[in-house]
């Protein structure tokens, strides 16, 4: 988040070098950016304008020049994206900043220790580093396929010129000259210790061949899925990320039952699917997944009751929350976080009904009351 965070603020300061500083900026995202974008672009009031995607799940190209206007200040592209495991055309994305002399940050927290281990293996990888021209920056997380400890990021500017807009200095406090690279002023050297470690631990050579054990799971599953009639995976993703949904509008349901197996899946909407990161702890248990998968199709009347009872509890709420007073709804709302907070928070409530309401414009709404009383109770 950080990492993006800085990539924003550069961004923006050098809009405000060239145009001044009350220049309002805009930063193009295709709608499957991480929401980090959009966290960065609200606290550093900037405007996230968010462009669909082409049919494969990555960017559109097109649609994020004709999105460009006077105030544009950024484009913003991914290797891969975190839903579909697709890697966005930065080079056709690049040529459209050079053309409109724009800022480009790829975001590489998912492929960044992967990616180009991958290409060392073989893997026919599209461009997204420096070697694309028009790439201004490039996040990384070191703790995701980095395998260091949680909270290590990088980001690499093209430029010592750029890196420089992210620092901040101020000179006239009494407590004497103050200056900080990123945004935290006092931070922890316990991870970027465990960070080095693991590095050196793992070496090219190591981290080489975690990406080759890591894929060949990841193409087994990719097969596995693919062989069953019901399920479908969401675009062809360059790595060990996929998605897939299911053909019979159940796919909560499964996710569901595979929780009780003690497989932990991400939800994803629009459309609706479930979502995995193979890492080296999937290594070997494989075979085991898709067992466990091919058991819970194999109970088509189980998922049926289940689908059934999951559409009743979504139309009861949504007819709750549309016929009560928005005070009552709100009311309801905060025992529901407290509750959900009390009995383990929201991993605890079957997902295909929470996902169900958010379907609904007007339980997207109630949803997002939830979820901020849920967090509100954590404290």
């Amino acid at each position: 988040t950080e990492s993006i965070f800085l990539a924003l603020t550069v961004a923006r300061e050098e809009a405000r070098e060239r145009f001044g500083d009350n220049v309002p900026g805009e930063v193009i995202l295709p709608e499957t950016a991480h929401p980090a974008f959009m966290k960065g672009c609200h606290y550093l009031s900037l405007k996230s304008v968010v462009v669909p995607v082409s049919e494969d799940g990555k960017a559109d190209p097109v649609a994020m020049e004709a999105a460009i206007t006077p105030h544009t200040i950024l484009l913003a592209a991914s290797a891969p994206c975190f839903p579909y495991g697709v890697v966005d055309p930065i080079r056709e994305v690049g040529n459209i900043a050079l053309r409109h002399k724009l800022l480009l940050h790829v975001d590489a927290c998912m492929g960044g220790f992967m990616l180009p281990f991958l290409e060392d293996l073989g893997y026919q990888i599209p461009g997204f580093d420096f070697r694309v021209a028009g790439v201004t920056s490039i996040s990384l997380d070191a703790h995701k396929y980095g395998y260091a400890p949680k909270g290590t990021s990088i980001i690499l500017y093209r430029s010592r010129k750029l890196r420089k807009k992210q620092f901040f200095i101020h000179t006239e406090w009494r407590g004497g000259i103050f200056a900080s690279t990123t945004f935290m002023g006092t931070k922890s050297g316990g991870p970027v210790a465990g960070c080095w470690a693991i590095m050196n631990h793992l070496g090219r050579e190591g981290y080489r061949d975690l990406a080759k054990e890591v894929m060949k799971t990841t193409l087994r599953i990719r097969a596995g899925i693919a062989g069953f009639n019901s399920l479908e995976i969401i675009g062809n993703p360059e790595m060990s990320l996929l998605a897939f949904t299911s053909k019979a509008g159940n796919i909560f349901n499964i996710g569901d039952a595979l929780h009780r197996k003690g497989w932990h899946l991400d939800r994803l909407q629009f459309p609706n699917a479930l979502h995995l990161t193979v890492t080296q702890l999937n290594i070997g248990k494989e075979e085991e997944f898709l067992r466990d998968l091919a058991e819970i199709l194999g109970e088509e009347q189980d998922l049926i009751r289940e689908c059934k009872a999951t559409k009743t509890s979504i139309h009861i709420a949504d007819t709750l929350t549309r016929i009560l007073p928005s005070i009552v709804v709100d009311c309801m709302s905060r025992w529901a976080g407290k509750m959900m907070n009390r009995t383990g928070g929201s991993s605890r409530i079957p997902q295909a009904a929470l996902y169900g309401m958010s379907a609904s414009g007007t339980n997207r709404k109630n949803i997002r009351k939830l979820i901020t009383n849920l967090l509100d109770g954590m404290y």
